[in-house]
């Protein structure tokens, strides 16, 4: 099955269970229908992999991400970082079709089926890690607590990525970047998910948190991820002393060499606080990018032209590992210009 129908499967699998859970109990065709179709997809969607798509379904379907996609697009109108940077600009564009529609589809199938293989190996050969049974948990307590660790060590993640060379020239590709906006967190290597799921799902799986925990602690993170990529002029006041912020994260992709090293937060920003690398000056709003003047920026606003930039952007990493191989060197602006 190719990814396309995976994706629609799972799309489908969530809309369909929302329908069934959610419409009126009267019987019926239409319920009957929307069953039937539930369990279709059921029965074609690869048995590994469905659980896992089904839950990706459900954070990509969340009305709540697509409420904060509306509050974000018109902050971005009202209050720009940016003023001169039009909304469907070329880096926009680049971001909506090349990283958020077809990325997706590598992240269902390649991103799904590593979950899935993750989930099932700690199912059945490390379920003796589990330190919390999963019915212990209240829901409140299951959700904050799994949204803290799950925070914590996306920071650690985030701090790796910038310090490992070899992990870096995958992660540059986020940070190239030169127009911020609210799919900009979407611009991330396929390579870089899979370098990061098991950092974060292993210690959840430990936890014992349950799937629907898990799902809102995604749907909050994503949700929250568009948030403060986008082009938004505002450091949240007091609440910057606890929360990331547009500003905050703006000096994170800054391509000035003073900001590099500096706010790794994803959610909570008190970590950069514990941790000394949180940049205090919150009034800064400077240019972002990266300092490699051979990485192929995308130059075109048509769904066309931001395909083949895609297909140049994600070969990129591997053409400058190849390049290390071949004692080369790394190229991304040299070793000590690392974002």
């Amino acid at each position: 099955m190719g990814p396309l129908m995976m994706l629609t499967g799972a799309i489908v699998l969530s809309a369909t269970t929302l329908a069934v859970a959610f419409s009126p109990g009267t019987g019926g065709r239409f319920q009957a229908l929307l069953t039937a179709i539930h369990g279709h997809v059921v029965a074609t969607v690869p048995g590994p992999i469905m659980p896992i798509a089904a839950r990706g379904a459900e954070v990509f379907l969340s009305p709540w991400l697509y409420l904060v996609m509306l509050i974000c697009f018109l902050a971005e109108r009202y209050f720009p970082a940016r003023a001169e940077q039009r909304f469907f600009s070329v880096g926009f564009v680049q971001d909506l079709v090349g990283w958020f529609l077809v990325n997706s589809l590598l992240r269902v199938a390649l991103i799904g089926a590593f979950a899935a293989t993750l989930d099932t190996l700690f199912q059945t050969r490390l379920s003796f890690l589990r330190i919390i049974p999963t019915d212990v948990w209240p829901p409140a307590v299951g959700l904050v607590g799994g949204l803290l660790v799950a925070d914590f060590l996306k920071w650690l993640h985030h701090w790796i990525r910038h310090k490992v060379p070899l992990f870096w020239v995958f992660h540059a590709v986020h940070h190239s970047q030169r127009e911020m906006n609210m799919f900009t967190d979407l611009r991330v290597h396929v390579v870089e998910y899979l370098i990061a799921l098991p950092v974060v799902a292993v210690p959840l799986f430990m936890l014992g948190l349950t799937d629907i925990t898990v799902i809102w602690i995604l749907i909050l993170m994503e949700s929250y991820s568009r948030v403060y990529h986008a082009n938004i002029r505002s450091d949240f006041g007091v609440l910057r002393y606890v929360f990331v912020t547009p500003q905050s994260h703006r000096i994170h992709h800054s391509s000035d060499l003073r900001h590099h090293d500096h706010n790794f937060a994803v959610v909570f920003s008190f970590w950069d606080r514990l941790m000394g690398t949180q940049w205090d000056d919150h009034t800064e709003y400077p240019d972002t990018g990266i300092r490699d003047p051979a990485f192929p920026h995308e130059t075109s606003a048509s769904p066309a032209g931001a395909l083949g930039d895609y297909a140049r952007q994600t070969i990129y990493p591997f053409k400058m590992v190849w390049n290390a191989a071949m004692g080369r060197g790394w190229t991304i602006g040299g070793a000590d210009d690392r974002n």
